[in-house]
């Protein structure tokens, strides 16, 4: 979580922030039960929902959406943005993020920066490498 703070922060901070989306997602649910089943949509399904944050100047702010996304969406969006051809089957039929964008707004507010905490930074300072970072 203090990694994931400091990437988002670092990204924030910089000059590419204005032309950035991050797409934050888990790849398991936490251990929280799924009242709901996956559709099985190939021989594999789609497996327990995930969820997921989109940070960027052109996300909806405040927006909740409740299509139906997958792992394979975000690739989607990527080949979209990108103008290349899909990969898989899986992400030729998954929907795109686009519904959580809106890229003709104006962003309201500066990003929102929460700092790491001495104790956070010398927690995480073992797993990054700092010469790396600092240029």
């Amino acid at each position: 979580m203090n990694w994931v703070k400091l990437v988002i922060s670092s990204i924030m901070s910089s000059p590419y922030w204005n032309n950035t989306a991050i797409i934050l997602t888990w790849d398991d649910y936490g251990g929280l039960y799924d009242h709901v089943p996956p559709p099985q949509m190939d021989k594999y399904g789609l497996g327990f929902r995930m969820p997921a944050l989109i940070l960027s100047p052109d996300a909806k702010q405040g927006y909740i959406d409740h299509t139906q996304y997958q792992f394979e969406s975000t690739l989607k969006f990527i080949e979209w943005r990108f103008s290349l051809s899909p990969l898989t089957d899986r992400d030729l039929h998954a929907n795109n993020l686009l519904n959580a964008f809106d890229f003709n707004q104006k962003p309201l507010n500066p990003p929102h920066l929460v700092p790491l905490t001495a104790a956070e930074f010398v927690a995480i300072c073992p797993h990054i490498n700092l010469a790396r970072t600092i240029d």
